[in-house]
C-alpha cells in the first residue's frame, strides 16, 4: 500500500484553477449563449463542464485514499471527511434560504416562509439535493432560470465515493487491485448503462437495478460516468511506486486521446486512465512551481459552493441581459471573496477540530484538505 502524497505537488493550484474555470461553462449556459467548440471538437463525447468535474474527482480520489491510509481508522476518516464537506455546505444552505431567498423572492414574505418548498431546500444539508426555492427567478433566458445552485449535484456522488473507500478500508480490501477493479466496473457500467439499467421488463437486471436507480440521491448514470475518475485517482496513489511520470508517457496518453477524438469513439473509456495520468503528471511536475500556492488557504470549495448561485444573482441584477464574459468575470470575483471568507471563518476552524479528535496522532490538516472544490 502507498497512501502518501509526494512533497512537491501542485494540487492546491490545480483545484483552484478547476474551481475557477468551471464557472465559465455555467456562465455560457445560464446566459443562453452557445460555446460548444469543446463539445464539437470531441465529436459529442465530452462537455467542458463535465471534463472539469472529472478532473476534480481524479485529485479527490488520489488525496482521499491517502487520507484514509494515513489515518488507518474508518471512523476518524469519515469524521474528517464530514468536517470538511458539511460545515461550509450547511452555512451556504442556511444563507441561501434565510438571507438570499427572502431578498430576491418574487412572492411575499408570508408566502415565502410558509411555503413547504422553502424548507425543502434545507434537504441539501444531508445531500438530498433540491435546486429550487420559493419565488426564485434569475431571469436567465433559459430553462434554468429557477435553478438556485446547479453545482451542488456532485456532492452526493463525491460523498458516496468517500463511503466506498470507507467500506473497502473497513473490509481490509483497500488496495490497488480492488480500486482498479471498481474503476473498471464503473467504466463498464457507464458504457452499458442503457442496457444494465433499462426499465424495460425484458431486460434481465431490470427489477433490482432499476429500483436502485430510482431511489438514489443522485443520477445513477452520472455516478458511473464520474466515479471511475475518483477510483483511478485512488489507484494511481496506491500504485505510485510503479508509476513514472515523464513527457514521453504523457505524449502517448495524448495520442491515445487524440485517436478517440478523431474516430469519435472511446474517449469516455480511455480518459479516466489517460486523463488521470496527465493531470497527476502536472501535479508532480517539478518544472511547474506552484507547490506553495495554497499557503494562504484553499478557497476552491467555497468558490464551487457559491459560484453558480452568484452567477444566477448577477444575471438577476442585469434582468437576464448580460454577456457570458461579464457574468463570468463578475461572478468569479465575488465567488473568490466568498471562498476566502468560507475558508478562513468556516472551513479552517472546522479542520482545526481534527487535531482535537486525533490527539494521539499528529495530523497535517492542510494535507487533509480536499482535492476538489467539494471534498477535503
Amino acid at each position: 500500500m502507498s497512501g502518501f502524497v509526494r512533497n512537491h505537488n501542485n494540487f492546491d493550484f490545480i483545484r483552484f484553477i478547476l474551481a475557477s474555470f468551471i464557472i465559465l461553462p455555467h456562465s455560457v449556459l445560464l446566459t443562453g449563449n452557445e460555446l460548444n467548440t469543446f463539445f464539437v471538437l470531441t465529436k459529442g463525447q465530452l462537455e467542458p463542464g463535465a471534463f472539469l468535474v472529472y478532473l476534480f474527482f481524479v485529485v479527490s480520489g488520489y488525496l482521499v485514499v491517502a487520507s484514509y491510509l494515513r489515518l488507518n481508522n474508518t471512523i476518524k476518516y469519515l469524521l474528517f471527511r464530514a468536517l470538511r464537506i458539511f460545515p461550509a455546505l450547511i452555512v451556504a444552505v442556511f444563507l441561501t434560504v434565510f438571507v438570499i431567498g427572502p431578498i430576491v423572492t418574487t412572492v411575499s414574505m408570508h408566502q415565502y416562509f410558509t411555503s413547504e418548498n422553502t424548507y425543502l431546500y434545507l434537504n441539501n444539508i444531508w445531500l438530498h439535493m433540491n435546486y429550487h426555492l420559493t419565488g426564485f427567478d434569475s431571469h436567465s433566458p433559459t430553462i434554468y432560470n429557477t435553478l438556485v445552485n446547479g453545482s451542488i449535484w456532485t456532492l452526493p456522488i463525491e460523498f458516496t465515493c468517500y463511503l466506498m473507500i470507507a467500506v473497502l478500508g473497513a473490509l481490509r480490501l483497500l488496495n490497488k487491485y480492488t480500486v482498479l477493479l471498481v474503476g473498471v466496473i464503473g467504466i463498464s457500467c457507464s458504457i452499458n448503462f442503457s442496457i444494465l439499467f433499462h426499465p424495460a421488463p425484458n431486460i434481465f437486471f431490470h427489477p433490482w437495478l432499476w429500483g436502485i436507480a430510482r431511489h438514489l440521491f443522485f443520477p445513477l448514470e452520472e455516478f458511473f460516468q464520474i466515479m471511475p475518475y475518483f477510483f483511478f485517482g485512488a489507484y494511481f496513489n496506491l500504485n505510485q511506486e510503479n508509476i513514472v511520470y515523464n513527457y514521453k508517457r504523457s505524449v502517448i496518453a495524448l495520442i491515445i486521446i487524440a485517436i478517440t477524438i478523431i474516430t469519435g469513439h472511446g474517449l469516455n473509456t480511455v480518459l479516466p486512465i489517460t486523463g488521470t495520468y496527465l493531470l497527476l503528471h502536472l501535479a508532480f511536475n517539478k518544472r511547474i512551481k506552484f507547490q506553495n500556492f495554497g499557503k494562504y488557504g484553499d478557497f476552491s470549495y467555497g468558490i464551487y459552493l457559491y459560484g453558480f448561485l452568484i452567477q444566477q444573482l448577477v444575471i438577476m441584477y442585469f434582468n437576464g441581459k448580460i454577456s457570458y464574459t461579464l457574468n463570468y468575470l463578475m461572478s468569479f470575483l465575488i465567488a473568490l471573496v466568498m471562498g476566502i471568507v468560507s475558508y478562513h471563518y468556516i472551513e479552517k476552524p472546522c479542520m482545526s477540530l481534527k487535531r482535537l479528535v486525533n490527539k494521539s496522532k499528529k495530523i497535517d490538516t492542510h494535507s487533509e484538505t480536499s482535492a476538489l472544490p467539494f471534498s477535503y
